[in-house]
Order: C-alpha cells, then structure tokens, then sequence
C-alpha cells in the first residue's frame, strides 16, 4: 500500500489521555524518519490552551460520502456543534471535496495489487 500514507491517531477517554499520547508521540521525533512530517516538539503551554485565541472557528464534517455516520454518531457531532456555538466558537460545516473519488481511486489502485480484494 505505497500509495497510501497512514498517520497514527488516539481514541482516548481524557484529555490527560490525548496529551500523553501526544507528548509520546512527538518526544520521539517522528519527523526524523518520516521526512513530510513538520518538526513539532512537545509544546505543554499550548496543549493546555496557552496562547490559543478566545474564538475558534472549527469544522465538522458531516459525511464524507463514502461512509455514512451512524445516527448516534451524528447525535453526538449536533451536541458538538451546539456547545462549541455556546461557548462562542464559529462553527463550519465542512463540504468534502472530492472524498469519493479519491476513495474510489485507493480501491482501484489497491485491486490492481491486491487481487485478493473484491471490486
């Protein structure tokens, strides 16, 4: 799978949890061996909200028309979106551009390689 790059992301229950996985993370230099990686040491201030500005403007993409979230889930990105709202961030709704496609391209590229994949 050469012509995908992966990337390493947590699922986590806490912040303390996120900021160690982070702090892990970025203490080991990834960026020594994976060159399209930007160095970025651990910054404990800014972790922490130190320095960020009092409004935010976030995006939440909603569907990426490939996979559909699941109600539950899109229940949870509402309750989101409504609390980043009440606390006086600008919310955006974030239009996918060209997910589709590209899944569409991995997939024909990973059944050419892998023929054991159903297309």
């Amino acid at each position: 799978m050469d012509a995908i790059v992966g990337c390493v992301g947590p699922l986590a229950t806490s912040a303390r949890d996120l900021e160690l996985f982070c702090r892990v993370m970025l203490d080991a230099k990834p960026w020594l061996v994976e060159p399209p990686l930007l160095e970025m040491p651990w910054n404990k201030d800014v972790a922490r909200g130190n320095g960020l500005p009092l409004k935010l403007s976030i995006a939440i993409l909603w569907d990426d028309s490939v996979v559909a979230p699941h109600p539950p889930i899109i229940a949870a990105l509402e309750r989101y979106k409504d609390a980043l709202i009440s606390a006086g961030h600008d919310v955006v709704d974030w239009e996918p551009l060209n997910h589709k496609e590209g899944w569409d391209l991995i997939v024909k590229s990973l059944c050419v390689k892998i023929p054991i994949i159903e297309c």
